[in-house]
C-alpha cells in the first residue's frame, strides 16, 4: 500500500513537470509568428454609391523568414484581405495575393527599420465590415491573422473629408513626391531628451 502510494506521488510529480515544459514550449512557438501591422482608409470613389477603401499591409522583415541564394537573401508571404458583413455571415469581397521580399545581406532581413509594404483597393458600400487580415510565411507556413470593425463613411459630392494618412517619409521621384505612410502608427521624437 505504501509502495503504491509513494510510486503514486512520484507520478504525479513527473507529468506536472512535464506538463510544464510543454507549456514553456508552445509560448516559445507562438512568440515566432510573423506580426504586421495594418491600416484602413476611406476615400471618395469614381463609382456611384461607393467609397474607396485602401488597405495598407505592413510586415516588418524581422516577421517572416529569409532565405540565402546566391548573394541575395529572399522572404515569401501571402496575404488574404476578407471583408465580411458585420455579422459576418457573408463574405462581401476577398483579395489573396503573394508577396516576395529581396534584401542585400543579412543585417537588413533582421533590422526593425525594414518592412514591406502592400496596398491594395476595394470599392464598397458605405455600411459596417469586419476585416478579416492572414498574413502566412510561405517558408515556416507560420501564419497571423487580426480582425477589425471597419466603419466604411459615405463620401459623396458634397465636400467632406476623408481619413488621414500618417506619412513616415517623403520621397522625390521624377513623378513627383511620393508619400509612404506610417502604418504602423507609431511615432518617434527627435528630439534627444526623451
Amino acid at each position: 500500500m505504501k509502495k503504491s502510494f509513494i510510486i503514486s506521488l512520484l507520478l504525479i510529480f513527473c507529468l506536472s513537470i512535464f506538463g510544464q515544459e510543454k507549456e514553456d514550449e508552445k509560448k516559445n512557438y507562438f512568440s515566432t509568428v510573423p506580426n504586421f501591422y495594418l491600416d484602413v482608409l476611406n476615400y471618395k470613389s469614381n463609382e456611384q454609391g461607393k467609397t474607396k477603401v485602401e488597405v495598407f499591409v505592413q510586415v516588418p522583415y524581422s516577421s517572416i523568414q529569409f532565405t540565402k541564394a546566391d548573394d541575395k537573401f529572399t522572404a515569401n508571404y501571402s496575404v488574404n484581405l476578407t471583408f465580411y458583413d458585420k455579422e459576418r455571415d457573408e463574405i462581401i469581397q476577398n483579395n489573396l495575393f503573394e508577396e516576395k521580399v529581396t534584401a542585400g545581406n543579412f543585417n537588413q532581413t533582421t533590422s526593425p527599420r525594414n518592412f514591406n509594404l502592400s496596398l491594395r483597393t476595394f470599392q464598397l458600400e458605405p455600411d459596417d465590415y469586419v476585416l478579416k487580415c492572414i498574413v502566412e510565411d510561405s517558408d515556416s507556413k507560420r501564419s497571423v491573422t487580426s480582425e477589425h470593425e471597419i466603419e466604411v463613411l459615405a463620401i459623396d459630392d458634397d465636400v467632406e473629408l476623408s481619413d488621414i494618412l500618417l506619412v513616415s517619409e517623403i520621397i522625390e521621384t521624377a513623378s513627383g513626391n511620393r508619400l509612404v505612410p506610417n502604418v504602423s502608427q507609431s511615432v518617434e521624437s527627435m528630439d534627444q531628451n526623451y
